[in-house]
């Protein structure tokens, strides 16, 4: 597995990154992404397993799944996602 840095943008607020999330400290597992919806923005950046790592350079390991969805709505226009694949 390698890591990797991923930048996603979105052209507006209210458009879906185009991903979601399993996995969470409260789940005790890590945050992955579980699906990629085609022709959003990370479609194509982002795949199906993948082990988020961070969320603009927020830590993730002791992260919750609400707390990392959190950060990602709040990501504006752009999101970077340090991952493991």
């Amino acid at each position: 597995m390698t890591e990797c840095q991923v930048r996603l943008h979105r052209d507006a607020l209210n458009t879906p990154w185009g991903f979601r999330l399993q996995g969470g400290k409260d789940f005790n597992a890590p945050l992955t992404i579980q699906r990629v919806f085609a022709g959003s923005p990370a479609d194509g950046e982002v795949h199906r397993g993948d082990i988020i790592l961070a969320i603009d350079n927020y830590d993730v390991s002791q992260m919750t799944h609400k707390s990392a969805q959190d950060i990602i709505k709040k990501g504006g226009g752009s999101l970077a996602l340090r991952v493991k694949r």
